[in-house]
């Protein structure tokens, strides 16, 4: 198909209606690293943002995308471009900690954007390997968000029964591996090293890549089992916060109750079963290299006994 010649001949209005057409749902994968306050993530910036001038101008001025995910100490030179209505906001399970103070304090850490926020995904943690403030933190990240009308929560295959226990971080790990993203290296899509990145010498960065979040494969009545484990864990930390703050007589907590974010009559949020799609597709991607190069090297072993053979024939 030829390419169209004739768009900035178009009316004004309806070159807008395209561009507003042209922008997509994303899952935007961001965490926030404690030690250099500010926001990590392995997303690509919205397409439409790079496409040229009037794109981005429209992009921006009507509100489609807004620069969030800013930190106190870096309010303007680092930031994350994010869509409330279209964009899913995803925050992994991160770093030797899991989902620790810095996860459950996000909406304190990190400005002007929870409000804006209406789909959120978090992580399932197996049973064997969650640590025992997570679920309190992971419930507290999900009240923080005053406008989720949609919670998900994303199980990896590693969390079904009889599956095996992901092996726990090698010494050459360190959470506190990161790239600082300038401004710049944000709006040109920069690759970021994430937490879980070795720090051995020589250590290849990673891809940026889209994130998408599909139906978990395997047997429903498993997952959904997950998913009423899960509640159910956060139901006895609603008990458990109560009967602190309350004397165990009480069902709801002060709206100032120390660093408490649970609202009075707070119920938790129905959570959806998603798991990540782009991953095992990354590996398919990887095994195909790996076969190739494998190929291209025998290929190359052969050419070289080829040309010794030659040569020892003259």
């Amino acid at each position: 198909m030829g390419s169209f010649r004739h768009f900035q001949d178009l009316p004004a209005e309806l070159r807008i209606k395209i561009w507003r057409a042209s922008c997509r749902p994303r899952v935007v994968k961001v965490w926030y690293d404690a030690d250099a306050d500010c926001c990590q993530t392995a997303s690509r910036p919205p397409a439409i943002l790079h496409v040229n001038r009037e794109a981005r101008a429209e992009a921006l001025h009507q509100g489609w995308y807004r620069r969030a995910f800013r930190t106190r100490s870096r309010p303007r030179d680092h930031y994350i471009y994010f869509s409330p209505a279209l964009d899913l906001l995803y925050i992994p399970r991160h770093g030797l900690m899991g989902y620790d103070d810095a996860a459950r304090d996000f909406a304190v850490h990190v400005r002007d954007t929870v409000e804006h926020v209406r789909a959120l995904a978090i992580d399932h943690v197996r049973s064997d390997a969650i640590r025992p403030w997570e679920p309190y933190n992971k419930l507290m990240l999900l009240f923080s968000f005053p406008h989720i009308r949609e919670t998900i929560l994303v199980v990896a295959p590693s969390s079904l029964p009889g599956s095996t226990p992901s092996p726990p971080l090698p010494a050459s790990y360190d959470r506190r591996v990161f790239l600082p993203r300038s401004q710049k290296t944000i709006e040109d899509g920069g690759a970021t090293i994430s937490s879980l990145s070795p720090t051995l010498p020589g250590a290849v960065l990673p891809d940026k890549g889209d994130v998408e979040l599909v139906d978990p494969q395997g047997d429903a009545l498993v997952i959904m089992g997950i998913i009423d484990n899960v509640i159910e864990s956060f139901s006895r930390v609603i008990e458990d916060m109560t009967g602190a703050n309350h004397g165990g007589t009480a069902s709801t907590f002060d709206e100032g109750a120390d660093d408490l974010r649970i609202r009075t009559n707070a119920s938790i949020p129905s959570l959806i079963p998603k798991a990540i799609a782009h991953q095992q597709q990354q590996c398919h991607w990887q095994q195909q290299r790996h076969r190739q190069a494998a190929l291209a090297g025998s290929r190359a072993v052969d050419a070289k006994d080829e040309v010794r053979t030659q040569i020892k024939g003259y």
